[in-house]
């Protein structure tokens, strides 16, 4: 027996797999033991590691097992590097894929966590140092919100998700869709609405929040921001506090517990000096 011959046993633990799925392969022709011995049992190469680490890797691209049996049988070069220009752009999309759910549960853990336990249960604004922050900011004026749906919630979130999907779409942009508004300190009125991104873009709706000092209150347990707004201004003209550009507000409770209002977490912000 070649010196290299070991049993399908200790080849499936070589390649983290099953004897199930070696058997399979074997049944197919995809990978067949090497050798044999005269009392009838077959034995695999230790180089045939290579062989099924490639198919390991070419399956999870999706490739099919017909495609990548017809790759490594037929040894057809352009062919091959044809199928491994797809695996290529098949991983950028899954590492792309993978980027986008890391993105959106480290902000929902880090969202959630600020809400819950960085802020006492009367809302009163205090202030504290945020790093800057990468926004998807888009000008009120262009969502395309008919005059029948301005007091429909629900038409109003379809129109707004619908213009951030177009633009990421377009862009190349990844966000969690969890959704702030900018609003304008002296006017007190939404100036555009916002989604944080992962990082700079060149395309005209980036914009980024500075880092620095900010007076902020998180609003828990309702929908009705009216009096935590009205207790956040008198604070700051109480308080003789000077403020720097916009407010900012931002859902901290998000899609994954915003469905009920005693969940709701909002941030209010204003850069102070």
């Amino acid at each position: 027996m070649h010196k290299n011959a070991i049993s399908s046993g200790e080849f499936a633990k070589l390649c983290n797999t099953s004897k199930e799925t070696l058997r399979h392969y074997k049944d197919i022709g995809l990978l067949t033991p090497r050798y044999e011995a005269e009392n009838g049992y077959q034995y695999y190469d230790a180089e045939q590691f290579y062989d099924y680490y490639a198919i390991a890797i070419f399956k999870k691209t999706g490739t099919s097992l017909a495609k990548i049996k017809e790759c490594m049988s037929h040894q057809n070069i352009p062919s091959i590097l044809k199928t491994l220009s797809d695996q290529q752009e098949a991983l950028i999309k899954e590492k792309r894929k993978i980027e986008q759910m890391q993105f959106v549960v480290k902000n929902a853990l880090l969202n959630m966590s600020m809400g819950l336990y960085h802020n006492p249960t009367d809302s009163t604004p205090q202030i504290d140092f945020f790093d800057k922050e990468h926004l998807l900011a888009v000008p009120h004026n262009e969502f395309s919100i008919s005059q029948e749906d301005q007091d429909d919630e629900d038409r109003i979130l379809i129109s707004v998700l619908r213009k951030y999907k177009e633009i990421c779409d377009t862009y190349n942009v990844q966000t969690d869709y969890q959704l702030g508004a900018i609003m304008s300190f002296d006017s007190k009125r939404i100036t555009h609405l916002y989604t944080r991104v992962n990082k700079t873009y060149k395309n005209p709706y980036y914009q980024q929040k500075p880092a620095g000092k900010y007076l902020y209150s998180i609003h828990k347990g309702n929908w009705d921001l009216s009096a935590t707004y009205e207790k956040f201004f008198s604070y700051i003209k109480q308080n003789h506090i000077r403020t720097i550009g916009d407010i900012y507000a931002y859902d901290l409770a998000g899609f994954m517990i915003n469905g009920v209002e005693n969940n709701s977490m909002t941030i209010i912000s204003i850069q102070v000096v």
